[in-house]
């Protein structure tokens, strides 16, 4: 038998022994104990309500060796002198006895515990143990906040955990029910995740939806008002992008749209209407049912990706493990197409693995649709993927968007045909309405002229428009957005002269393509000259662009009014606008006309003086980037590098092409700007591969010494300190030839980490420290006392004053890495001096910006330090938890010697769940893998692993002890990950 700790973890009970009696103790709510015996069952009352505290503290954390009898006289008789509150406590554990039975309680050696074998029935124990397989019925025990009428701290913290935990389950149940259509019964639960946490975002999000698909298009909007109220009162923030995507998707859907599921899926949501095509609906799902790859081939512009994300909607139930979407128009490099399939499915980079055989291994046994949308431009390394994908994972099923076929085995290929229109002159509305060209281009048409009506008067007119155009549904959407300007009779005009010539020729699919560029010449012809040399300029940009971006690179500097001209382009169809999600206006091309501007860029004989133009915006924009995320608007400038990527790509791939004209100048400057980001994103390997080169070109530069230093770093981050320092040294030397302070200060401050000399330490830091304050940059400045302060550590000294001053200068800059450095590492010293109590808010604060930023060896590093402070604050279960985390995250990302520090961590969480031989084995394992990786432990952290050596030893023999050590240090890295996941 089992039950669930607080936490949601497994912890032995053994079989109820003690007495016939039963008894059930209701925690939410208010408390009551009742005593079962035989069939009859009577109220127990504890006399005292501290006694019912006592009583609730000790269920609610179980500890497999007790609690000290000081530690829970301190919590609840702190304000009373040592001897009072040793006696109200024994007074109280008396009447508790005296209610429960003389062997319900356990003292020994100064500690308490309640005794496993008290048969005894707890609501809370029931909704954790439930929460994770059954969450429907875990909700039904959740009736009110534990022990309402109670504001002690301790029951705070448990009430506020307990809350979290209630409303992520009444999520999870919401989103089941949806997914089962029953839109009736996920509100309910929706509704109750908002009474208890009234700015939830998502619960607002799940009423919206069933709102909307159950009819009630005025309620589901009445729902985002009710959001973004309770979001500006509660937490003075808007609704996510999320929320306002949807939002719109809402306002621009008929009511009648319903899909058949919700489940998790990045699935973007339709921002039109879809309209007809239910044959093709029918029959491509019935091909895709029963076969493992299918391939959308058609024209640009026919229809292919709106048509997927539709199959794909309704398909949502049939998959397990979801439905993902990975969009590849605005990637350029065929090498990166696994990092955009990955970056999708939020699968991390591991060690050793190219990315291909990490996704072949994360889905091999996975159930899901995989849809890869626009992959003509990377086709042979689309076919590459998709093959390997197919071989190599049974249930994973993949739809493909493309101009031609994949021509992989097995690829089943579905011809997009344009929409029905009519082939005869018929005059009737009704009619006409029939046929899904016209019922685009009326809905389209109403879209941007709310006074568009098909009438007798203007029906031939827009049969005309819907035949000449073939029904492409690309082509029809741009010729209805004339009619902001133009009637269907003007628009029907100008498409008889433009088209004359197309007419006479066979309609082959070639024929198709060109009838959506001839109406894309015409929309072409109507600009002004000046409109179509910007629409053409504009194709230089990949994944699109800024205002400030436009007016630097196609503006002729200031000649032409690029903010006008674009404004005219988005009235017009020809790109459009929208809000990112920094809160920046981005603009972009559908993905038909980008082709089509790329091509009259590349008549024009500009290509050329465009690239150079837009390499040399985007270097400006990456080091300013670069300055800006050493400062509070941190993470504003990582979102504007990481939404620019493509952009930056593209400018380093020109930079790699003209590197023989400029002996490699902008490639290493661009790329020093970026190292940084690349290194707090994740972008490792990607980074590396752009600054090797550094290593041996003959610069000489500020740059290169700066890209010397963001190689190092990544280095380190991936690999270790030991590895990356000769790249520390040749960044020193750089800048000592060139005189640069910059990179004098921060190479030398960076190399004293491996250096073990106290004397070579202290003049490494003197001079970065020196150059920093005679610069009077805080952010060097913190830096260096951050880096003398890791390095005073590893020598085994005082490191307080150290940190401490780097973190005063590392909140005046501003920089939230920075700052949860140096609380990581002031962590560190008190957890040295086992000063427990006050380490954990700086390991917790570290934590939370870590999360923000999305700081992945941060976090690793956090969850580890807080678990052995919940472990040493008598919480093995939490440490467990914490651990457990940090151990998934190095696992997923490769990291040695974070698997090695976690192993040990659960050593001690075995050795106080007594468990000794598992601890002795994980302790070993953990040993022979820091001798593999040639690194030495931190002081904190050796401290640790010997207590929990000392604590593993008392358990078992020193015989034993050895021969699990040795045990341990021959099993692999899976085999001890996976025995420590079990502690």
């Amino acid at each position: 038998m089992t039950k669930i700790d607080m936490y949601g973890m497994i912890a032995p009970i053994v079989m109820p022994r003690l007495s016939k009696k039963e008894f059930s103790l209701y925690l939410f709510g208010t408390f009551r104990l009742e005593k079962r015996d035989g069939n009859s069952t009577s109220l127990v009352r504890l006399q005292r309500r501290k006694v019912e505290l006592l009583f609730a503290y000790l269920v609610l954390h179980p500890e497999p060796n007790g609690h000290a009898r000081e530690k829970i006289a301190a919590l609840f008789w702190g304000d009373t002198t040592d001897e009072q509150a040793r006696t109200s406590l024994r007074t109280h554990l008396a009447v508790l006895r005296k209610a429960l039975g003389e062997g319900a309680l356990t003292t020994t050696r100064g500690r308490i515990e309640l005794n496993p074998d008290l048969k005894l029935h707890v609501d809370v124990w029931e909704f954790l143990r439930l929460r994770v397989g059954s969450p429907e019925t875990a909700i039904d025990f959740y009736h009110a906040a534990l022990l309402a009428d109670v504001d002690d701290e301790w029951v705070e913290t448990e009430r506020a955990r307990l809350r979290s935990l209630y409303v992520e389950s009444l999520l999870r149940v919401t989103q089941q029910l949806r997914s089962q259509s029953e839109y009736d019964r996920a509100m309910d639960l929706a509704r109750k995740a908002i009474q208890v946490d009234p700015a939830n975002e998502t619960a607002y999000q799940h009423l919206m939806f069933c709102e909307m698909v159950r009819g009630n298009r005025v309620n589901a909007l009445k729902r985002y008002d009710e959001c973004e109220q309770a979001l500006r009162d509660q937490c003075a923030v808007v609704p996510s992008a999320e929320t306002q995507a949807l939002y719109h998707w809402i306002k621009q859907t008929p009511a009648t749209f319903a899909p058949n599921a919700a489940r998790t899926t990045n699935l973007p949501i339709p921002l039109s209407s879809f309209v007809g095509r239910e044959k093709e609906l029918a029959q491509i799902k019935s091909i895709l049912m029963g076969t493992r790859l299918l391939t959308l081939v058609g024209a640009g512009g026919s229809g292919k990706t709106r048509l997927s994300i539709q199959v794909s909607m309704e398909l949502m139930n049939t998959f397990r493990d979801g439905v993902w979407w990975v969009e590849l128009a605005n990637l350029s490099n065929a090498a990166l197409v696994p990092q955009a399939v990955a970056k999708a499915l939020n699968i991390a980079e591991v060690a050793h693995l190219t990315m291909t055989e990490t996704l072949v291994q994360i889905l091999g046994s996975k159930q899901m649709l995989l849809i890869l949308d626009n992959c003509e431009h990377l086709l042979a390394a689309s076919a590459q993927l998709v093959n390997e994908l197919i071989r190599h994972c049974p249930d994973l099923k993949i739809l493909t968007t493309s101009r031609e076929p994949l021509n992989v085995a097995r690829e089943a290929v579905w011809q997009v045909s344009t929409m029905t229109v009519p082939n005869e002159l018929l005059t009737r509305t009704q009619l006409l309405m029939g046929y899904e060209g016209v019922r685009l281009f009326v809905e389209r048409a109403r879209a941007v002229n709310p006074n568009f009506a098909l009438t007798d008067d203007n029906a031939l007119d827009v049969i005309e428009i819907c035949q000449r155009l073939d029904g492409i549904p690309l082509a029809i959407e741009l010729a209805a957005a004339r009619t902001q300007v133009l009637s269907a009779r003007q628009i029907a005009a100008r498409l008889d002269n433009r088209f004359s010539l197309l007419t006479s020729g066979n309609r082959t699919a070639l024929a198709r393509q060109q009838t959506l560029r001839a109406l894309i010449d015409w929309s072409y012809d109507l600009l002004s000259e000046i409109e179509r040399i910007i629409l053409r300029r504009l194709a230089v940009f990949q994944g699109g662009w800024t205002l400030q971006a436009a007016e630097a690179v196609v503006g002729d500097q200031g000649q032409i009014n690029v903010p006008q001209v674009l404004s005219q382009l988005v009235n017009k169809s020809l790109i459009y606008a929208e809000q990112d999600h920094v809160g920046d206006t981005r603009y972009n091309f559908l993905d038909t006309i980008r082709h089509y501007a790329h091509e009259k860029l590349d008549e024009s004989g500009e290509e050329e003086i465009l690239q150079a133009r837009h390499r040399d915006w985007f270097i400006s924009f990456a080091e300013l980037a670069d300055a800006q995320t050493r400062t509070a608007e941190q993470l504003l400038w990582l979102s504007r590098l990481e939404l620019e990527h493509n952009n930056l790509r593209a400018a380093l791939e020109y930079s790699r092409q003209q590197a023989q004209k400029d002996n490699n100048v902008s490639t290493i400057r661009l790329a020093a700007a970026l190292g940084r980001f690349w290194g707090l994103r994740g972008y490792w390997s990607e980074g590396r591969a752009w600054l090797a080169p550094a290593l041996e070109c003959n610069l000489c530069t500020a740059a290169h010494a700066k890209a010397l230093l963001g190689l190092a770093e990544l280095v380190s981050w991936q690999e270790s300190y030991t590895i990356s320092q000769p790249i520390y040294e040749a960044s020193l030397s750089i800048g000592r030839m060139l005189g640069d302070k910059w990179s004098i200060a921060c190479a030398s401050t960076h190399s004293l980490i491996v250096e073990d000399d106290d004397a070579k330490c202290q003049a490494m830091f003197d001079e970065g420290l020196s150059i920093a304050q005679e610069m009077k940059d805080f952010w060097l400045t913190a830096m260096a006392f951050q880096r003398m302060s890791i390095s005073t550590l590893r020598r085994g000294q005082d490191a307080t004053t150290l940190l401490e001053q780097g973190l005063a200068y590392a909140r005046q800059t501003g920089d939230r890495w920075l700052i949860s450095s140096a609380l990581n590492n002031l962590g560190e010293i008190l957890r040295s001096q086992q000063d427990y109590v006050r380490v954990a808010p700086l390991y917790e604060e570290a934590l939370a910006i870590q999360r923000v930023l999305d700081d992945k060896s941060g976090i690793i590093s956090s969850l580890h330090n807080l678990g052995h402070v919940a472990l040493r604050q008598g919480d093995p279960a939490h440490a467990s938890a914490l651990f457990k985390e940090s151990l998934a995250l190095n696992r997923e990302h490769g990291r040695k010697r974070g698997m090695a520090e976690c192993w040990a961590g659960l050593a001690g969480v075995a050795a106080a769940r007594r468990l000794p031989v598992y601890a002795a084995k994980l302790l070993g394992a953990a040993d022979a893998l820091f001798v593999e990786i040639k690194t030495t432990m931190d002081p904190a952290d050796r401290f640790e692993f010997d207590h929990n050596a000392t604590m593993t030893r008392q358990q078992i023999t020193e015989d034993e002890f050895y021969r699990a050590w040795e045990e341990g240090r021959v099993m692999t890295l899976d085999q001890t990950s996976e025995l420590a996941m079990t502690i």
